[in-house]
């Protein structure tokens, strides 16, 4: 679920700043598509840690982490303003802490339950993370920008490989965002609330070569601001997944999962600019497996289907989509992946977007125990079925940019990471990160209550910090 919100070249009043919220989310959605999941609670990746350590035994199949981080760091577009609409920069401390407790790791939101059976009966891991970031600026403004983030995540397998498996995760996140109008934090922020949850039932007949899957998926969000309310909204949806393994370490695979989209705050009447719910369907299928014994390969591809029945003027969608990723280990302690793929999902501004990306990652550990990151990414981006001027919004004057005569806004997003980490001892960790956010849109959108000035979308967005932490 994503949107993006535009940014205002004048400052707004608390009574006005509604009137801008019709874009949201680029850069959260930007940020997560590149970042390596440090931490499976929702949007945690986006906080600032490190890699924990060896651990604390509990009992005889658990261990504890946990850690404490002083980052101090740099961000040089705090409100995500367009190079015409001038830039805010500023330093900041963002002391982060975190737990966790399990029997198995969670590696990119993933349980790493084997697939053979085991002796135990239940694999689990619980994590808390928590970070505060305060701007260091005499101007009040910058000052009061939201501080507080927090989410929890849980990760849950009874009888793992067995023929019959129940799993089951849910991740609760608390974000707090600066919003992109230069006003004070307490006026106007892209505060939220997410949730997504999944409980799936796996059964393997026969020796298990064939396996069948069905779950229950629901989602949340809600913003922290009444101005914002019309974008809270819930999901729920199904998932199937029929897996034939084929080799000992590969299988081929059909996936079908249906998510219905709803708002829960928004309005009665439909075509006025609300935001219309939606059912979308997804069909694929394909390959996944290790390749001998250093790569490790993903194909599907399939079609979807999203319908927005309380549109009138639409469009709905029906097209193919697909991902491919490809994994190669060099030694133990690289990893090279290369992603790609087409997707579909809702979107808070217009009915869906479209995106058509590509993403490189590499991670190595040198012998004296630090830990390299790197990664870079392309997204291909288009919102389609933006409110039609006049008809479904009496706030928006005019769209210019490409694709506005068919009422779709098209961004380009280029996303780089940069992260290394070098522990010391056992329990001391410093680390450096970098983080470059681009969207090079030349789309701008003229609003009726200022409709001299129209608003650039496009930005460009550098973040780096210097990292200090006690972990275990």
């Amino acid at each position: 679920m994503s949107s993006a919100f535009p940014r205002p070249t004048l400052e707004v009043t608390r009574r006005s700043a509604g009137l801008w919220t019709l874009f949201a989310g680029i850069f959260f959605s930007a940020l997560c598509s590149l970042s390596p999941a440090v931490a499976h609670a929702g949007g945690a990746q986006n906080l600032p840690r490190v890699a924990d350590g060896d651990g604390l035994k509990v009992g005889k199949k658990s261990k504890f982490h946990g850690g404490i981080a002083l980052p101090v760091g740099v961000d040089s577009n705090i409100f995500n303003n367009a190079s015409s609409e001038g830039r805010r920069a500023g330093a900041f401390v963002y002391p982060t802490g975190w737990i966790g407790v399990g029997s198995r790791d969670v590696v990119g939101g993933v349980l790493q339950t084997p697939p053979e059976r085991t002796s135990r009966l239940a694999d689990y891991n619980i994590g808390l993370i928590a970070g505060f970031r305060q701007f260091l600026s005499g101007d009040e403004k910058i000052r009061t920008v939201p501080k507080l983030s927090f989410g929890a995540g849980l990760r849950l397998s009874l009888l793992p490989g067995r023929r019959f498996e129940i799993r089951f995760s849910d991740d609760v996140f608390r974000g707090a965002s600066p919003g992109n109008i230069e006003s004070r934090g307490t006026d106007f922020n892209f505060n939220r609330i997410e949730q997504q949850g999944a409980l799936d039932f796996i059964a393997r007949p026969g020796g298990g070569r064939l396996s069948l899957s069905l779950g229950y998926r629901n989602r949340y969000m809600r913003f922290g601001i009444d101005e914002l309310a019309k974008s809270n909204h819930m999901g729920h949806g199904l998932a199937h997944e029929t897996k034939w393994r084929f080799l000992p370490k590969s299988a081929l695979v059909l996936n079908y999962n249906f998510d219905w989209t709803f708002y829960t705050d928004c309005c009665v009447s439909s075509g006025l600019g609300r935001n219309e719910d939606s059912f979308a369907h997804r069909l694929l299928g394909g390959y996944r497996g290790q390749i001998g014994k250093k790569v490790a390969l993903s194909a599907l591809v399939g079609w979807g289907w999203g319908f927005y029945r309380d549109d009138a003027n639409g469009p709905n969608f029906g097209s193919f989509l697909g991902n491919v990723g490809l994994s190669y280990f060099p030694t133990l302690r690289t990893t090279l992946s290369l992603n790609g793929g087409r997707t579909f999902n809702d979107s808070i501004f217009g009915n869906f977007y479209i995106d058509n990306a590509a993403s490189f990652l590499a991670s190595h550990q040198f012998r004296w125990r630090m830990n390299l990151q790197g990664g870079l990414g392309v997204i291909g981006r288009t919102y389609s079925g933006l409110p039609v001027e006049g008809e479904e919004t009496q706030d928006v004057l005019d769209y210019e940019g490409r694709g506005d005569a068919d009422y779709q806004s098209k961004h380009t997003l280029f996303t780089l990471l940069a992260k290394v980490d070098q522990p010391i001892g056992r329990i001391f960790s410093v680390g450096l990160s970098y983080t470059m956010l681009v969207d090079s849109t030349q789309f701008r959108v003229t609003y009726a209550v200022n409709p001299d000035v129209p608003d650039e979308l496009g930005y460009i967005k550098h973040t780096a910090w210097l990292i200090g932490a006690i972990r275990i």
